[in-house]
């Protein structure tokens, strides 16, 4: 069954019982699909991303220890402490993906690892995104938690929903755990908004 997206307060709590240990966990297991997209980023020469939904900031310090400026903005606004006291990062702000002020700075390529499946307005939110720009996103193929308000089961799910608002450039499988359940990641994707859209 699927959830209903993740209010402010229901996140801030989540983030604050995180404890260091479990922050490293996820890391090291979210480690083949950070290094893939480090790889993409590397390939196309890009030099600044922004990181849509960054959350705790895992992404952003990978960039940093591989050269790329990484900018990120999440909602929750423990997320972004744990951005600053963990990582030590300072170009992160508290702020809402569907808010149009969050992407008004020019950044070389844009991100959202994890987040779109926590988003009814997941469309939208892309809308934000400057035309012609590379956009790197990762969905989960499981329902993870209460908070995720879709899942996908295959590629052509994941197509038919944003080839509205993106061109699909490759999908790479990752694989999550020994249950089968994997990750998939959309990369060097560049967004095209397609006109007459319902």
């Amino acid at each position: 069954m699927l959830g209903k997206e993740c209010s402010i307060l229901q996140c801030n709590k989540f983030y604050k019982k995180l404890q260091i240990k479990d922050l490293e966990k996820r890391v090291a297991s979210m480690m083949p699909i950070y290094n893939y997209i480090i790889k993409e980023l590397k390939k196309l020469r890009i030099k600044t991303v922004i990181d849509i939904g960054c959350g705790t900031g895992d992404f952003l310090s990978v960039c940093r220890d591989n050269g790329i400026l990484g900018y990120g903005f999440d909602f929750s606004s423990v997320a972004i402490e744990i951005c600053r006291d963990h990582y030590k990062l300072d170009n992160v702000w508290i702020g809402d993906a569907l808010d149009k002020e969050n992407y008004k700075d020019e950044y070389d390529s844009y991100l959202a690892i994890e987040v779109l499946e926590h988003i009814m307005q997941d469309l939208d939110m892309i809308r934000n995104i400057r035309l012609g720009f590379l956009f790197i996103f990762s969905l989960p193929n499981w329902i993870g938690n209460d908070s995720h308000v879709r899942c996908f089961k295959s590629d052509d799910q994941i197509k038919a929903r944003y080839d509205k608002v993106v061109d699909i450039k490759n999908v790479m499988r990752f694989r999550a755990n020994q249950n089968q359940e994997r990750r998939v990641v959309i990369s060097t994707t560049k967004i095209q908004v397609k006109q007459n859209e319902s």
